[in-house]
């Protein structure tokens, strides 16, 4: 386990610049994607935990980012608390 620490702590920038990148894909097109299946379908066809988990994680994170000064990873969660607020709002609409 101290090795894989340690590799982490090595790979720090690489790893955070992925994480933001995969942040960002996921909100700005996986879940308008998603909404757009759900609006056309007339039908949300994901289980309601894979709405509701992200929201909250988005809304525990965007704080803490905050806190943390990750001024990059605010926007981005900012747009998936969105997505899956939208989501959310169409799955009990349908």
């Amino acid at each position: 386990m101290e090795r894989f620490i340690i590799w982490c702590e090595k790979k720090q920038v690489i790893l955070g610049k992925l994480t933001l990148l995969f942040g960002t894909l996921m909100a700005v097109i996986g879940f308008p994607i998603q909404i757009w299946k759900t609006i056309e379908e007339q039908q949300c066809g994901i289980h309601w935990v894979l709405i509701v988990a992200p929201l909250v994680i988005f809304a525990v994170r965007i704080p803490y980012s905050t806190g943390k000064k990750a001024w990059a990873l605010i926007l981005p969660d900012s747009i998936g608390f969105i997505s899956c607020s939208i989501l959310l709002g169409l799955f009990l609409y349908y």
